[in-house]
């Protein structure tokens, strides 16, 4: 029988309601007290009727037609360990025996199985797949005495000759050694006899002109002049004076134009010319504090790696391959 036929129905309370009383029941030998009992009952049935089904729903709900039926088992529950666990009082628990295997000593006494297994003096580790134990290396016992050496055996045939390694960089040039002394010097030959003296030849080339001597001492200063007239007073640029002071704004560059092609500065070279080619030098140039760039900026390729400086930067998924001293290449993947 399932627990939903044990549920009240309507048909269970017919006779039992108000409803079905008759219009007079003192006619039909119904006292008094009958009466009130029928009108208390519809209260109770209705009450009865609520809950008791409430609690076949709830029942069924939990599947309990379907839990574990067993005389020895009252209760389960799974542990911190997730650990199944049963009672019978609900307060004293125990858990089911393991399914693993038996956990044996070295003497071969059977020990007690848990839910959990410790391991002393080694390193566990986990790859993802496995749990990885690894006994602790121990120290290094003593050297053993050597054994007799063993017959010398057979020269074995020679092998094949390598390939050549590739050739190694040449090594800067050493220091010149210290020269050797001069050989002994072997005597003199004998003095020939003086010939007679030849014809005066052609007077040579007159000499460079020697070394000029070192200046003598200045003269004492002479009586000075008496002086001339005072000139005329100068106008230059609305300014009129003997002296006349000049500030930037009264300099103008008549007639300036930025040329169309970058060069030196030469001596000969005016205001106007001198700025038009300092103002072209500084077209598309960055600024010290910051800027940017409109084109690609390649560091000087050296081995000098142990100084600061800008370097060359590659960025790739493929391995380093190419480049040059200094480059850094940086994979991506």
């Amino acid at each position: 029988m399932a627990l939903t036929d044990l549920k009240f129905e309507s048909a269970d309370f017919t006779n039992q309601d108000v409803a079905s009383l008759p219009d007079r029941p003192g006619d039909s030998g119904m006292t008094a007290a009958q009466l009130k009992a029928r009108f208390d009952n519809v209260g109770k049935v209705l009450l009865a009727l609520g809950n008791y089904n409430l609690l076949i729903d709830e029942l069924v709900a939990l599947d309990i037609e379907d839990g574990v039926i067993s005389e020895d088992i009252r209760r389960i529950r799974l542990n911190a360990d997730n650990v199944i666990e049963t009672s019978n009082d609900g307060v004293t628990w125990a858990a089911t025996g393991s399914s693993g295997h038996v956990i044996l000593d070295y003497l071969g006494n059977t020990l007690t199985q848990r839910s959990r297994l410790k391991f002393a003096n080694c390193t566990i580790t986990d790859d993802g797949t496995n749990t990885v134990i690894n006994g602790i290396k121990g120290e290094t016992g003593a050297t053993g005495a050597s054994g007799p050496q063993g017959v010398k055996g057979e020269t074995g045939p020679r092998g094949l000759q390598g390939p050549s390694g590739v050739q190694g960089i040449q090594g800067n040039q050493g220091t010149q050694g210290i020269q050797g002394p001069s050989g002994i010097t072997g005597p003199a030959g004998p003095t020939g006899a003086q010939g007679p003296q030849g014809t005066q030849g052609d007077q040579g080339p007159q000499g460079m002109q020697g070394v000029q001597g070192i200046q003598g001492a200045q003269g004492a200063q002479g009586v000075q002049g008496e002086q001339g007239p005072q000139g005329d007073p100068t106008t230059v640029n609305n300014k009129t004076g003997l002296s006349i002071t000049l500030g930037g704004a009264d300099i103008a560059l008549t007639g300036y134009s930025k040329p169309g092609a970058a060069s030196a500065i030469a001596a000969t070279d005016d205001i106007n010319a001198a700025f038009g080619k300092l103002e072209k030098e500084m077209d598309g140039k960055t600024d010290l504090a910051g800027g940017t760039m409109t084109g690609a900026l390649v560091a000087q390729s050296n081995s000098n790696y142990t100084s600061p400086q800008v370097r060359n930067m590659i960025m790739s998924a493929a391995s380093p391959s190419g480049g040059s001293n200094g480059d850094v290449w940086l994979m991506y993947v």
